[in-house]
């Protein structure tokens, strides 16, 4: 990564996931990760669906929707829905 200084402080040019300039574990799963709750958050709001709503489109219950609003991956609730992203829409 390059550095310069801007203003006199040191500022490192990032690699595009700052998860990996963080060295955090499984950096690229994470972004990936991410990337798809922005994506499901972005589709519940547009909709005006409830999180219960949401689960049952996904096929995953409500607390594993809350979950993953709230950018707790631990649980695994990606696992369950990413295998029936084909044959399921929000639409």
């Amino acid at each position: 990564m390059a550095t310069r200084f801007v203003e006199g402080i040191e500022v490192e040019t990032g690699s595009g996931n700052v998860l990996a300039d963080l060295g955090l574990p499984g950096a690229e799963k994470l972004k990936i990760k991410s990337g798809l709750v922005i994506e499901i958050t972005v589709a519940v709001r547009k909709l005006g669906l409830t999180q219960e709503e949401a689960g049952r489109r996904m096929g995953i219950p409500q607390p594993k929707v809350s979950a993953l609003l709230c950018g707790d991956f631990a649980n695994n609730a990606t696992v369950c829905f990413t295998s029936s992203l084909p044959q399921r829409t929000f639409a």
